[in-house]
């Protein structure tokens, strides 16, 4: 797979009104100029860590340009009671994230063979607290945008990524106010491991340079 480091380091300063909207502009230009080297299928990964905004942002790109359908990670973990169960058998292993024991790994792969094979669809269906969901995925575009944590493990799959960074303290900012909009509340052992994974993930993959595209976020203070 080519991978071919664009040397661009935008600084965005993000606005209440709209705090993506560039970001999600020069996603888009990315992936026109990308589309225009490769017109035929194409896998770009769109990675940050947790609570910075890539679930929002994919999904404004899908729906400002036509040629991109998007996957969420998040959408293909497993059940919470197996995630609990392996979380507290990690013993603090980094592992426990970026493989695949948070992750049904399969499932994506297949949905990257059905994309690149032509097909029109793929369904998939999980059960997680207690309620059953069944998802179908449009295959038939140009552009298939997968977004979630770890790309980098899953590099020789895709043909591009983009990786945002946010500081610290506003990634545990956004961090909180996720799991507070969602009603529930993480817990200490959970936010530990998850650190500890991503400080071992930057270092051995680091994603700032061998992602095809780095974006480094700044947010204003009042933003919430």
């Amino acid at each position: 797979m080519e991978n071919v480091i664009e040397k661009l380091d935008f600084l965005w300063y993000l606005t209440r009104m709209n705090p993506n909207e560039k970001i999600i502009k020069t996603i888009i230009k990315l992936i026109e100029r990308w589309l225009k080297r490769n017109p035929k299928k194409l896998i770009v990964g769109l990675e940050g860590t947790v609570g910075i905004g890539k679930t929002s942002i994919s999904n404004d790109v899908a729906k400002l340009c036509k040629e991109v359908s998007v996957i969420h990670m998040d959408h293909f973990m497993y059940p919470d009671k197996k995630i609990n169960k392996l979380l507290s058998l990690s013993g603090g292993n980094p592992s426990f994230y970026i493989h695949k024991n948070w992750y049904n790994l399969k499932k994506i792969k297949g949905i990257f063979q059905d994309f690149r094979s032509g097909k029109k669809m793929f369904a998939n269906t999980v059960k997680k607290g207690g309620k059953i969901y069944h998802r179908e995925y449009n295959l038939n575009k140009k552009v298939l945008l997968i977004e979630g944590l770890f790309l980098q493990t899953l590099r020789g799959s895709l043909d591009k990524s983009i990786f945002l960074w946010l500081d610290k303290k506003q990634t545990t900012k956004r961090r909180k106010n996720r799991w507070k909009r969602l009603n529930k509340k993480e817990s200490k052992e959970s936010f530990t491991v998850f650190e500890k994974a991503w400080r071992y993930y930057l270092k051995k993959y680091n994603p700032k340079k061998n992602a095809s595209f780095f974006i480094k976020m700044r947010v204003v203070d009042n933003f919430s």
